[in-house]
């Protein structure tokens, strides 16, 4: 409603209060899944990690905050090592 300014004044502020709202309330259309692709090969120590398939895993983030999380960018900081050297 408040994102698209459909039904109220488009208000990016208050949609993104909303979207948090629902997101802490389990609203799984609110929540972002940060996905990792060979997460299968990551030592995930508190187990945090979500997925059973043969290499991706991710981690529903609900709040922000979550991603300050030491845990989360260890895994963030491992995952890195997978990808290809950039020229």
């Amino acid at each position: 409603m408040y994102y698209y300014g459909r039904g109220a004044p488009q208000n990016y502020a208050k949609a993104a209060k909303w979207y948090q709202h629902a997101a802490e309330s389990g609203d799984s259309s609110a929540q972002l899944n940060l996905g990792f692709m060979y997460g299968s090969a990551l030592d995930d120590p508190e187990n945090l990690l979500e997925g059973t398939g043969a290499d991706l895993r991710h981690i529903k983030i609900r709040r922000l905050a979550q991603l300050e999380d030491p845990a989360v960018r260890a895994l963030i900081a491992a995952a890195s090592g997978h990808l290809p050297k950039l020229k």
